[in-house]
Parts: structure tokens; sequence; C-alpha cells
């Protein structure tokens, strides 16, 4: 299964409390024998609800704790994901969506 887009939309300035959402379109690739591929209109909303402390393999980092929420227009298809954001290096540093967990390995400033 390969699934389009990946990852959070940001929408500076973080701050606790605020909001947001964003429509987008899901691709879906499902691969194997029932090969095909599928798109749904979803829309992802987004709540910053926390600045604490996560440590990861690259390091510890005061971030935002982001939640969003997904749903699709149809109403056949819904997920949660929870992501950390490091103003200090301006990434993100963890990312959980469904059975995955994401996590920030090593970084270089320039």
């Amino acid at each position: 299964l390969k699934l389009a887009p990946f990852g959070p939309v940001l929408n500076f300035p973080l701050e606790i409390g605020k909001q947001w959402e964003q429509p987008y379109e899901e691709n879906l690739t499902r691969l194997g024998a029932n090969a095909r591929k599928m798109s749904e209109k979803m829309v992802a909303k987004y709540s910053v609800t926390a600045y604490e402390k996560i440590t990861v393999t690259a390091g510890t980092f005061e971030a935002f704790k982001i939640e969003c929420q997904r749903y699709s227009e149809s109403g056949k298809a819904s997920s949660s994901d929870v992501f950390w954001y490091a103003p200090s290096i301006k990434k993100v540093v963890s990312y959980a969506r469904r059975n995955n967990h994401f996590e920030l390995l090593e970084y270089l400033i320039q």
C-alpha cells in the first residue's frame, strides 16, 4: 500500500490552542495481485495542544505537539496523527500515524 501525501501541513506561527483545517486529496495505490489506484477527498483538522520536551534519536528538543484528525468527505475514512515540531531546528522531530511511528535520526544545521 502506497499513501500520498505524507506528513503534516504546518500553519505558522504556531502557538498552543491554534487550530486550522487543510483540505487535500489522498491517493492510495494498492500493490500486488489486486493492484489498483484509489483517491479520496479529505480534510485534516490540526490543533496545537502543548509545548513540551521530547527525546528522539537525534536529541532532546522543546517542541509543539500537534494533533490531527483526518476525515474523508464521504465519511468512509478517518485517522489520527500526532507530531512534534521543534522550532529550534525547524523540523518535525517525531510523527505517529496509524500504527507507524517516525522520528528524526540526525540533522545538520547549515
